[in-house]
């Protein structure tokens, strides 16, 4: 591993990291795109709303 010099190089080797331990559909990734975050947040790091339920549950 070498040794960053800048944020920027930190935040660039963060952003490469994958997690496809965290399955998104293409609603939640499409929520999380409109909603934003904090500069140099990843779109797999931000906090996304749970979809709707298609179905009411009986009572």
């Amino acid at each position: 591993m070498t040794a960053h010099t800048t944020l920027d190089e930190i935040f660039s080797a963060i952003d490469a990291v994958d997690f496809p331990d965290i399955p998104r559909s293409a609603g939640e990734k499409g929520a999380q795109a409109r909603q934003g975050g904090k500069p140099g947040l990843s779109q797999h790091v931000r906090e996304a709303p749970e979809p709707p339920v298609d179905e009411e549950p009986e009572r």
